[in-house]
Order: structure tokens, then C-alpha cells, then sequence
């Protein structure tokens, strides 16, 4: 076990049969990646993330004979497809449902590439973007078990409480 992935064994080892997920939903090529200059890596990125937590199930798997699922995630960006974020120009967007579907087909198809067992969209609290990463899903063409875990603002406008 890598220190790296020592994170990952904590779910596992007290008997959740997935694994903390990928840990990957900054890991795509636009934008949260682009402030650092590294959005050329988001697909590597999602697939080692990937590979690391199967490696992280395999051996638990193999340790408790219960097997253990791959939960590659699709989180939310810093850009909302549906919300300004200029509170002077509420018609301003600084991305593109187009922009969300390539960054999100990109994740997902590394993601199953590198062995998750099944896509999470989670915490995303643009409906347009969800929507975005579940077109993204659909259109890489492969059967994949989903699941979504949204995130819908409370009264205050908070993400979370």
C-alpha cells in the first residue's frame, strides 16, 4: 500500500464495499486545472485515480473475500453553466454547456478506462451543469452504472450547511 492510497482504505477496511471515490472531480481539463496549467492532465489524472482506488478494492477485496466497487467521480467545476458570475451582468456565463460536456466525456471516459466500476456525479449544485456531465455519460456509449448525488442550495444560497 502507497501512502497515496492509504486514504482510500479507511471505507474499505470497516466494510463499505466502495472505496472513498476517485477523489478526482477537480480533474478535468477546464477550468479548476487551467488555474494551475495543468488541464492537459485531467484525463491522466482521473485514470491514476481510478487505478489507484481499484488497486485500494482489489486488496480488500482479496483480504475480506467481499468485493469492492470503484466509484469513478464527476464533481462539480468553478463554473456554472446557469449563474453569472458577475452580479453586474447576470447574462455573463464563463463556460458553455458544450465546454462542460467535453470536460465531463473526457473524465469519464479515463475514468472507466482506469477501472472504475461504476460513474458518481456528486455535489454539483448547477442543475445545467449535472445535466452536462449526465449527457457526457450517456454520449461515451458504454453501459455504466450511475448514481447522482446532488447538491441543491439552501434558503441562504449556501451549496452546504
Amino acid at each position: 500500500m502507497t501512502p497515496s492510497s492509504s486514504y482510500l482504505l479507511g471505507p474499505v477496511a470497516k466494510g463499505s464495499s466502495i472505496p472513498s471515490p476517485t477523489d478526482t472531480p477537480p480533474a478535468s481539463r477546464a477550468p479548476l486545472l487551467a488555474v494551475y496549467g495543468l488541464q492537459a492532465f485531467g484525463g491522466e489524472l482521473n485514470h491514476a485515480g481510478a487505478q489507484l482506488a481499484g488497486q485500494v478494492a482489489d486488496q480488500v477485496a482479496l483480504a475480506s473475500g467481499q468485493p469492492r466497487f470503484v466509484a469513478g467521480v464527476l464533481g462539480p467545476t468553478s463554473r456554472t453553466a446557469s449563474i453569472s458570475p458577475d452580479v453586474n451582468d447576470p447574462g455573463l456565463r464563463n463556460t458553455s454547456f458544450d465546454e462542460l460536456v467535453a470536460t465531463y466525456t473526457e473524465a469519464t471516459q479515463a475514468l472507466l478506462a482506469g477501472g472504475a466500476d461504476f460513474i458518481l456525479v456528486e455535489t454539483i449544485f448547477d442543475t445545467l451543469n449535472a445535466k452536462a456531465a449526465l449527457y457526457a455519460i450517456a454520449a461515451v456509449g458504454e453501459a455504466v452504472l450511475l448514481y447522482t448525488s446532488p447538491s441543491p442550495p439552501t434558503r441562504t444560497g449556501s451549496r452546504t450547511q
